[in-house]
């Protein structure tokens, strides 16, 4: 009785390393109950994954970042203001993002909004 559970418990535990190796796991659950029992779970465990990796994200920020001086946290370089603590940075010689004529640019992201905005999706103050 004991070597049909554990028969039964390798059978499962090979669909489910296939099923995270993107295999078909009932496919091997049944494969290893019927023929290959602990074995099964040895073959699959060895397979290479099927998943691919995903793919790098489009909306991830790649602006540059420095330190802030005051909370060392990463900010966007050239931001007048630091978005964790407050403090106000030293900004040399970067301009500023130029908006359209009636829009307001956020300095910390760069986000154009129509001028009445008065916060910016990033938390700031619009100016």
């Amino acid at each position: 009785m004991e070597i049909v559970l554990f028969w039964f418990v390798c059978a499962v535990a090979a669909g489910v390393v296939a099923a995270s190796k993107g295999r078909s796991g009932l496919g091997w659950f049944f494969l290893s109950l019927l023929l290959f029992g602990i074995l099964g779970l040895l073959i699959v465990g060895l397979m290479p994954s099927l998943k691919k990796p995903e793919p790098a994200r489009a909306d991830v920020d790649t602006r540059e970042r420095v330190p802030c001086p005051s909370c060392r946290e990463l900010i966007v370089k050239g931001a007048e203001v630091c978005r964790f603590c407050g403090a106000a940075q030293q900004v040399a010689d970067v301009a500023a993002p130029k908006a359209a004529a009636g829009r307001v640019t956020c300095v910390n992201c760069g986000r154009n909004y129509p001028a009445g905005q008065k916060v910016c999706g990033c938390g700031m103050t619009l100016r």
